[in-house]
């Protein structure tokens, strides 16, 4: 027994320093000297984002004037259509109805007007009877003008050249008149819509440079103030406002995406770090700073990301500087070996950065 006891204590020491390695797989951090590329973390002028949706320039949702069963349905989401093109028909038999019996009453009423104007000139009829017959026959020419254009709002076009983006109908429903049928976005252009906050009103001009953030892939793109409502709606407490995208811009978001608009100067300027600082532990982020010849770990508080930037909200000081693209191995605490300084600028910082 005391023999098969001294041969475990052995085995259990060798499993306990085993452990101390870490989880298989894991890279061994180390004190020993890095090399780096740091990076002066940049401070931006502040801006205050607005929740904004880019929308075609040209965009008309189709409805008719009147009620009727649709007959068909020429065009689906997604179509190109030109200027003019049929894209709905309604049942038009009740229209038809309507054009013949008006065309009936015309002719009556002409032939009416003429055998006035016979008789009046044999004087077998006055002339206040046959100033009736012609406003009988006015009145009839009128309705079926009227019957005519009705023949219009059972035949919806495009009014304009674009893409079908929604439809609301097939055949057989039944449409009524204001109802939405078929919407087209123009394919002249898109613009940005944004409801801005009250205290914005004041701090906005037609013609300001704004930026477009697109949050969701981190890109951003330069646009002007074109419209600028000055009246806030009394129940959101906001106003209307619209911007273009600048001549030069590419890649601009597609009708539909929500972006926000960076109103530059307002809020109180940020730090920005390139995102290959960023160092992630768990639900934990940092980045390596430069200090005093050591190199430590920060933990950060990350806010909004655009392309190739982080916002620092907290953890970080402005005179910083970060290692680019740490290498796995860096313990907190290593001495930095060559240090390499790179200049480091983000579009995001404006002229606001230094």
């Amino acid at each position: 027994m005391k023999r098969s006891l001294l041969f475990l204590i052995p085995m259990l020491t060798l499993t306990v320093a085993g452990c101390d390695r870490g989880e298989p797989g894991q890279v061994e951090r180390t004190d020993e000297p890095q090399d780096v590329t740091v990076s002066q973390v940049v401070r931006a002028a502040g801006s205050q984002l607005v929740a904004a949706r880019v929308v075609a320039e040209e965009e008309a949702q189709l409805a008719t004037r009147a009620s009727g069963t649709v007959r068909a349905v020429l065009v689906d989401v997604g179509a190109q259509v030109r200027s003019g093109q049929t894209l709905v028909r309604l049942d038009d038999a009740g229209v038809e109805s309507s054009v013949a019996a008006a065309e009936s009453n015309v002719t009556v009423a002409r032939k009416t007007y003429s055998r006035l104007e016979n008789l009046v000139r044999d004087g077998a009829a006055t002339d206040q009877e046959l100033d009736q017959a012609r406003a009988r026959m006015e009145m009839a020419e009128a309705n079926l003008d009227e019957a005519r254009a009705s023949r219009d709002y059972v035949v919806l076009k495009a009014p304009f050249a674009g893409t079908i983006t929604a439809r609301y109908v097939d055949p057989g429903d039944m449409a009524s008149p204001g109802q939405p049928v078929i919407t087209v976005s123009g394919s002249s252009g898109v613009k940005i819509v944004a409801d801005a906050p009250a205290p914005l009103v004041s701090r906005i001009a037609v013609g300001d440079t704004v930026r477009i953030l697109d949050q969701e892939t981190g890109r951003h793109w330069p646009a002007t103030v074109t419209r600028r409502v000055p009246v806030i709606e009394r129940a959101s407490n906001r106003f209307r406002l619209e911007a273009r995208f600048d001549d030069a811009a590419e890649g601009v978001p597609l009708p539909g995406t929500f972006v926000r608009i960076a109103v530059a100067g307002i809020e109180e300027a940020g730090l920005l770090v390139p995102s290959d600082a960023l160092v992630r532990e768990g639900q934990l982020t940092g980045v390596f700073a430069l200090e005093d010849g050591t190199l430590r770990l920060r933990w950060i508080r990350p806010g909004r990301t655009a392309e190739g930037m982080v916002e620092v909200l907290s953890g970080l000081d402005s005179d910083a500087r970060v290692v680019r693209t740490p290498s796995p191995t860096i313990l907190d605490g290593a001495t930095a070996g060559d240090v390499r300084e790179e200049t480091w600028k983000p579009a995001e910082a404006g002229e606001g950065a230094r």
